[in-house]
C-alpha cells in the first residue's frame, strides 16, 4: 500500500462558492502505473465541515481550474477523469475536522509515468484562515497488490 499526503494551497480569508475548485491541481507522484484507490482522508484545520468531491485524473488536465474559480472540466479532458470521490462524512476531533471515504476500489491507470492528478471541488461555501488549512491523504494499492 502507498499513502500519499498532499497540501493544496487554498485561499486565505476569501469565501469559496459552491462548485469552486479548492486549491490547484494536485500531483500524486510515485503512485504506480496501475492500481486501486483504497481510502481518502481530508484533514481540515479550520473544521469547516463542507462537502467536497475529489476528482481524479489519469493525466494532467490541459485546462486546469484555478483555485477559488468555478470548477469545469474541458471537453478534451473528460476522458482523463478516472473517478469522483464524494467526501461527505464529517467529524470533529477537537478543533480539527476530518472527512473520509473508505473501502474504495477505484481502478486507475496513470498515463504519465506513475502519477495521477486530483482536484478538490467544494459543494459548500468554506472560508479558510490559512493557505495550508487542508491536508489530503490518499491510500492506494499498486499493480499486483491490487489484484
Amino acid at each position: 500500500m502507498i499513502v500519499l499526503e498532499l497540501t493544496p494551497t487554498v485561499s486565505n480569508g476569501t469565501a469559496y462558492a459552491a462548485d469552486d475548485a479548492v486549491g490547484g491541481i494536485m500531483t500524486l507522484a510515485g503512485c504506480a502505473d496501475v492500481g486501486l484507490i483504497h481510502h481518502v482522508v481530508i484533514v481540515d484545520s479550520n473544521n469547516q465541515k463542507k462537502d467536497m468531491d475529489l476528482v481524479l485524473f489519469s493525466a494532467t488536465p490541459t485546462t486546469p481550474t484555478a483555485d477559488n474559480a468555478a470548477f469545469a472540466v474541458a471537453s478534451g479532458d473528460i476522458a482523463k477523469v478516472i473517478g469522483v470521490i464524494p467526501m461527505t462524512t464529517h467529524k470533529s476531533i477537537g478543533a480539527v475536522g476530518m472527512t473520509s471515504a473508505s473501502g474504495l476500489s477505484l481502478p486507475f491507470k496513470a498515463v504519465q509515468a506513475g502519477s495521477l492528478f486530483a482536484q478538490l471541488v467544494t459543494r459548500g461555501t468554506p472560508t479558510y484562515t490559512s493557505t495550508s488549512a487542508l491536508r489530503v491523504c490518499i491510500s492506494l494499492l499498486k499493480g499486483g497488490d491490487a489484484e
